[in-house]
């Protein structure tokens, strides 16, 4: 199976609510406070997870990249990176 091709689309900065935190993947999960929608961000090596608390808000500002649908027919695939969390 061949590496999806991500494609970057925008930066946005939302409100935030964190569910879940996994150090291991470097994973933040969490619910985007303006249209109550779940997600999942990377959080890039560079970037620290030490002051991320579970069940706080944060100001996220994350980049978006999309991926061609290769199995959802014409739905693509999405991608968050965290930049900055506060």
């Amino acid at each position: 199976m061949s590496p999806l091709n991500w494609e970057y689309q925008e930066t946005v900065t939302r409100p935030i609510k964190v569910e879940e935190r996994d150090d291991d993947l470097r994973e933040i999960t969490a619910i985007d406070l303006t249209n109550g929608f779940p997600f999942i961000l990377d959080v890039p090596e560079e970037t620290s997870m030490g002051n991320v608390e579970v069940g706080q808000t944060y100001r996220a500002k994350y980049k978006v990249y999309t991926s061609p649908p290769i199995i959802l027919g014409d739905i693509p695939l999405f991608k968050f990176e965290l930049v900055e969390l506060t």
